[in-house]
Order: C-alpha cells, then sequence, then structure tokens
C-alpha cells in the first residue's frame, strides 16, 4: 500500500497528480526544490509533501494508493491499482481508472471518465461542487446519482434510465444503466451542493 499526504505550509498551494508507471518503479517528483519525507515499513509506504505539486507514477505492483491532501487538487490517470483519494480544499480529476476508487472533496468538482479498463465498485462524492462524469464506448455501469443541490442530466450513448425521482433544483436522484452486461459494475456518486451531468461518448 502507498499512502501519500499533502499538509500545505502556510501561503503556500499543494495539488497532487497520480499516472501509470511503465515499468515496476515507484517514482516521486515535486515541481521546486521543497523535500518528499518517505517513511513506512514492510508493504506499507507513506510520502509527505508540503508545498507545490507532486507527480507520482504508480506501478501496478502496488497494491493500492490512498492520498489525502488538506488543501489542493488532485488527479490520477491511467492508475491501475485501487485508489481512495480524498482532499480538503480542491477538486477531483480520475481520467480511466483501472481498478475501483473512492473519492471525496470536501470544497470542490469532481471529474470522473470512465473506459472499458474500469472495474470494481466505486463511489465519489462531493460536498461543495458540481460532478461531472463520462461513459466512453458504452462501458458496462450501473451510476447511482444523488444530488441535494441541483439536477441530474444524462445524455449520449446507449443507456436506460432504471429510476428517476425529484427532477430540477433540489434532491434529485437516478439510476442509469449503460452498456448491455448483466449485473454490471456500480457507481455511487451524491453532490452535496451542485448538479451532475452524465455523457455517453466514443472514444477518439
Amino acid at each position: 500500500m502507498l499512502v501519500i499526504q499533502g499538509n500545505s505550509e502556510k501561503g503556500k498551494s499543494i495539488s497532487i497528480s497520480l499516472s501509470r508507471s511503465e515499468d515496476s518503479i515507484l517514482r516521486a517528483t515535486l515541481d521546486n526544490d521543497s523535500t518528499i519525507k518517505v517513511g513506512g515499513k514492510d508493504s506499507r509506504k507513506v510520502l509527505l509533501w508540503k508545498r507545490g505539486e507532486l507527480s507520482v507514477q504508480v506501478p501496478d505492483c502496488l497494491d493500492s494508493v490512498k492520498v489525502f491532501s488538506r488543501g489542493g487538487g488532485i488527479s490520477s490517470s491511467g492508475v491501475n491499482v485501487p485508489v481512495e483519494l480524498k482532499t480538503m480544499g480542491g477538486g477531483i480529476d480520475i481520467s480511466r481508472p483501472g481498478n475501483k476508487f473512492s473519492i471525496k472533496t470536501m470544497g470542490g468538482g469532481l471529474d470522473i471518465v470512465l473506459d472499458e479498463n474500469w472495474k470494481g465498485n466505486s463511489k465519489a462524492k462531493t460536498m461543495g461542487g458540481g460532478i461531472s462524469i463520462k461513459i466512453i464506448n458504452d462501458v458496462p455501469v450501473l451510476i447511482n446519482a444523488t444530488t441535494l443541490g441541483g439536477s441530474v442530466g444524462v445524455v449520449g450513448g446507449n443507456h436506460e434510465i432504471v429510476s428517476e425521482s425529484g427532477k430540477g433544483h433540489g434532491k434529485s436522484k437516478i439510476t442509469v444503466l449503460y452498456g448491455t452486461q448483466e449485473d454490471p459494475p456500480q457507481l455511487n456518486v451524491t453532490s452535496m451542493g451542485g448538479g451532475i451531468e452524465i455523457e455517453g461518448e466514443a472514444d477518439e
């Protein structure tokens, strides 16, 4: 397991981007001259940083990755291991994950892109923003979407509205199915303060 923690210094911004490593080596770099602290033991590794953007290349051999940031955005692209991403003060972008994920932000929006590499039930929640979900090439997924502060829109792709309630502003809930697979993995998304947009599209 890899645990990454960000605690911003006063007056300094932090952010983190995860990407898939092409080999079995874990790499971490900063965009400034500050230090990454490394700790942990056995199979648990811990990275700590306090300033700037941390870029981490995640190898497939890791069991999972957990990120907790106290003050910035998080992005993850093409990572094949399970991820848990939490931030207290920014948005989260997760694109083409290869495994299950759990993401939560206290102060920003969520952007999610799923393709055929994704597998495993996943969840996403924001306390202060909207959610955008893109489904590439009708990847099989059952989406349960709830918002307490906006509306839910669904466009494009081969989708079926399984259930819907509370249209318009206020509490809205929808369950939508993409693809034709029986018992597909589920994505549960919740927004406490914004709308949710779900869009199916073909890969470019």
